[in-house]
């Protein structure tokens, strides 16, 4: 007891909480399925009890019977009571005929009343024996039987309380016998903590106390014994070790970490400063590539923002290192001055990224460089230089198999006219502000990047023909990714995926580029490189005559064509064109001209020529001029003009049936059989083409009858 006092009071309230509860509940269990046993045994016992009792009156019934009828036993009331005396468990007995009335009954007031107004009403009577229960009684009921058939029963009846009032004795009986019980536990148990705990508990706390207290690290508690209170003495000698140790040795051990996180520090640092070096080396060599962004022209003013995600700082040097790229140039095609402009996004993070920019830039620089050298160069079409552009960055990144590739808008303004071309590789689209209102250009994905290794990918060329003060918008996206909040619940960044969203942002800043970054910062943090090329065509065309002098020409050539006096017409109309710069104007040149017969040909062509400098986007064009350069046998010019039309609608099945049709006058048998494969899938019952594959087949079984002779 002594040692127990000394042992917490939490400790000792939980301990015999802990016992109490376990043998309350193994007890509680145990005696209600003891008592469920119990009820059902006593029950058993009381049934037995009045059937003895009721088997005994029926057999000195059955003996009257002999006799007397039921209704004339003699002395059967005294007799009643005599039973109901000798066995205080039964509450009452009585006899009852067939008919359901009391004969005889312990109690005489109840004699001669129908059994239905008896005490207990309840009762469904057969001819057999069984236990009853009638209200707050169990009663049995005994037929009486003469010749075989029953005349009458006997009801013994006991009172259910008789059972509660045993088993309210039974649990006297058990409470008390557990109270002893648990007595008896909680002092056994406060004799075994006492003993077998407490007292090395407290001897191990108190030599612990005198360590700590005098901080005699040399001194050990003393272990005896192998059970857990040993383990945690052994434990706490083992730390006392330790911490002896650390002591000894703590200015030593303090002094090498200090030189391991020194050198750990320098060698982070000099991985670092490398690291700023590498970036700072590879910003050298992109850098100039995109210094050199110049245009001269009046009628176009081209802007660019470049801002990389990844800043370092070398030295004393700062600087920024990304994937994104922006290059500005102008070149000479077919004697006609071009801007060149180049959005790019390199795939990967800061130098794998930036090593796709450099490369992009080195070899754009090159093609560039070779167009303004080469003359054979400068003669290609407009969309004919993007294509080898294409095709030239596309080999170079498809050898890196796949771990360098590049999203990019690259594209020619003609800066005359304000027409330009362009091929979207899986960038961003194009935004065109025109009136107020800010469109995309391109909704829809036509090429994948730069550096997917396709089988089968056909550039496609977008153009557009922009207008006086129209502003022509390419971005990477950057321009999206933009951080608008911060889910707590799964702790994740909500990232901005609306890419409409910016064209609510050009529309609000009126493509002003510095107003269009404020308005993009204030959506919430930028997370990606972002950079954006701004076109802006300010040249305004002003015909040199009214519309209403115009109108005037042109109803005078109209009166010429339709009167069949077409060479005067076409005087009139080229009149007209010459100070009237209207598409409309030039078809309808062509229209006489076409009319006039094949005399008139080259000066079709010329006018074509000179509609298209004027409308370089009229598909109509191209494709009518590519027809009349087949009629004068200009296969070349032909080819050219059509390639040119499948640059934008790879699939228009007139203009394949053409091309075809040109590839087998040239004798160029590999182009003719690709494109007649082609129309095979798209259209294999068109009749032209079947026309055309009749006439190839004539023109095969003549080359060899020709050859046979």
């Amino acid at each position: 007891m002594f040692y127990f006092k000394k042992i917490g009071k939490s400790l000792k309230l939980k301990t015999i909480i802990m016992v109490i509860s376990i043998l309350f509940i193994t007890i509680s269990i145990t005696l209600t399925i003891n008592l469920i046993q119990i009820k059902d045994r006593l029950k058993a016992a009381l049934e037995r009890e009045i059937y003895t009792s009721g088997l005994l009156v029926k057999k000195i019934v059955d003996t009257n019977l002999s006799f007397f009828a039921l209704e004339n036993l003699s002395g059967m009331n005294l007799f009643l009571n005599e039973v109901l005396n000798s066995n205080e468990n039964i509450s009452y007995v009585f006899i009852s005929n067939k008919k359901r009335i009391i004969l005889y009954h312990n109690n005489l007031s109840y004699e001669n009343t129908p059994l239905d107004q008896a005490i207990y009403t309840d009762r469904i009577l057969t001819d057999s024996w069984k236990i009853l229960p009638i209200g707050q009684y169990y009663e049995s009921v005994t037929p009486v039987s003469f010749d075989n058939q029953t005349i009458g029963y006997i009801h013994v009846g006991v009172d259910k309380s008789i059972i509660d009032k045993e088993i309210i004795k039974i649990i006297l009986k058990t409470v008390l016998i557990f109270i002893g019980a648990l007595i008896f536990t909680i002092l056994m148990l406060i004799f075994f903590i006492s003993k077998k705990i407490v007292s090395p508990i407290t001897a191990l706390s108190q030599e612990m106390k005198g360590i700590t207290k005098n901080m005699n690290l040399k001194k050990q508690v003393h272990v005896i014994g192998q059970d857990e209170i040993s383990v945690l003495g052994k434990e706490f000698n083992l730390m006392l070790e330790e911490i002896r140790n650390y002591s000894e040795n703590l200015e030593e051990m303090v002094e090498e970490r200090t030189e391991e996180l020194k050198k750990s520090l320098d060698q982070v640092n000099m991985l670092n400063l490398q690291q700023s070096g590498d970036y700072f080396l590879t910003s050298l060599l992109i850098n100039p590539l995109m210094e050199e962004n110049k245009q001269h022209s009046k009628n176009i003013e081209m802007d660019v923002y470049l801002s990389q995600k990844k800043k370092f700082d070398f030295g004393h040097r700062k600087g920024e290192i990304g994937g994104d790229i922006c290059i500005i140039d102008e070149i000479e095609l077919q004697g006609k001055q071009y801007t060149v402009f180049v959005n790019g996004d390199a795939m990967g993070k800061s130098l794998q990224g930036a090593g796709g920019a450099l490369v992009m830039g080195v070899v754009f620089r090159s093609f560039i460089t070779r167009t303004k050298l080469m003359k054979i160069m400068r003669n290609f079409y407009p969309e004919r230089w993007l294509k080898n552009c294409y095709e030239e960055l596309q080999n170079i990144f498809v050898s890196f198999n796949g771990s360098m590739m590049i999203s990019a808008v690259v594209g020619l303004i003609d800066t005359e006219t304000g027409f330009i071309c362009y091929f979207n590789a899986e960038h961003p689209w194009s935004v065109l502000y025109r009136d107020k209102k800010a469109v995309f250009t391109d909704e829809s994905l036509s090429l994948r990047k730069i550096g997917i290794d396709i089988e089968k990918q056909n550039l496609i060329i977008h153009s557009l023909q922009l207008e006086y003060k129209d502003v022509f918008l390419v971005g990477s996206d950057g321009r999206d990714d933009i951080m608008i909040g911060y889910d707590e619940k799964t702790n994740t960044r909500i990232i901005n995926e609306n890419e409409y969203q910016f064209l609510e942002i050009v529309e609000r800043s009126e493509a002003d580029l510095n107003q269009i970054i404020l308005e993009i910062k204030k959506m919430g943090e930028i997370t990606d490189d972002l950079s954006l090329i701004r076109i802006f065509y300010k040249k305004e065309i002003m015909p040199e005559i009214s519309e209403v002098e115009a109108f005037k020409i042109k109803m005078k050539a109209e009166k010429a064509f339709q009167e069949n006096r077409l060479e005067e017409a076409v005087n009139i109309f080229l009149n007209l064109a010459s100070k009237y710069k209207k598409q409309a104007v030039y078809s309808r040149i062509i229209d006489c001209y076409r009319l006039l017969g094949n005399n008139y040909l080259e000066k079709e062509a010329e006018i074509l020529e000179t509609a298209l400098i004027q409308f370089p986007s009229n598909l109509d064009f191209i494709f009518n001029i590519s027809l009349v350069y087949k009629k004068l046998k200009n296969y070349e010019k032909a080819l050219d003009y059509g390639e040119k039309f499948r640059l934008y609608q790879e699939y228009h099945i007139n203009n394949l049936i053409n091309l075809a049709d040109i590839y087998r006058l040239a004798k160029n048998d590999i182009g003719f059989l690709k494109i007649m494969n082609i129309l095979k899938m798209i259209a294999p019952n068109n009749v032209n083409y079947i026309k055309l594959k009749e006439i190839t087949e004539k023109e095969f079984i003549s080359s060899q009858n020709s050859r046979i002779k």
